[in-house]
C-alpha cells in the first residue's frame, strides 16, 4: 500500500524524523569561555541566528521543507505555500538557536565555533 501524500508541515517533518535518524551523540562546539559559562550556570544559552558566522543558519526549514516534500511526492504548491510562510516568519521574528554537529572533531567546527580550535567539543548522548 503506498504511504499518502503528506499535506502539512508535521507531516512532512515528524515522518521523517523517527528514532532510528537521530544520531547518537551531537556536538556543540564553543570557546573555553562559553564551556564555563555553561558548567557554572548548568545551562545553555541559545543566540540569536542573524549574529552567526553561518549565513545559511535557519536556513535548514526551508531546505527540509523542499527535501521532504519531493520525497513525499507533496504537491509543489504545498510546499510554496510552506516556504512562503516560513519566510514571513523569519523575516517578523529573530531566530534563536543552539547548533550542534554530528561529528565532534570537524576542523571547521574548531576554526569557526571553538576559538579557532582552542576551545571545547561538548557531546551528549
Amino acid at each position: 500500500m503506498e504511504k499518502p501524500m503528506a499535506n502539512g508541515p508535521v507531516d512532512l517533518v515528524f515522518d521523517k524524523f523517527t528514532p532510528h535518524h537521530v544520531p547518537a551523540t551531537l556536538h556543540h562546539y564553543c570557546s573555553t569561555e562559553t564551556f564555563m559559562a555553561i558548567v557554572a550556570g548548568k545551562s545553555i544559552r541559545l543566540s540569536a541566528l542573524s549574529m552567526s558566522n553561518d549565513s545559511e543558519e535557519g536556513r535548514l526549514v526551508l531546505r527540509l521543507t523542499e527535501k521532504l516534500g519531493q520525497a513525499n511526492r507533496t504537491a509543489p504548491a504545498v510546499i510554496a505555500s510552506l516556504e512562503a510562510h516560513w519566510n514571513e516568519v523569519m523575516a517578523a521574528n529573530e531566530g534563536l538557536g543552539f547548533c550542534l554537529s554530528e561529528r565532534g572533531d570537524l576542523l571547521s567546527q574548531w576554526r569557526g565555533y571553538a576559538a579557532q580550535g582552542r576551545g571545547v567539543s561538548l557531546g551528549k548522548r
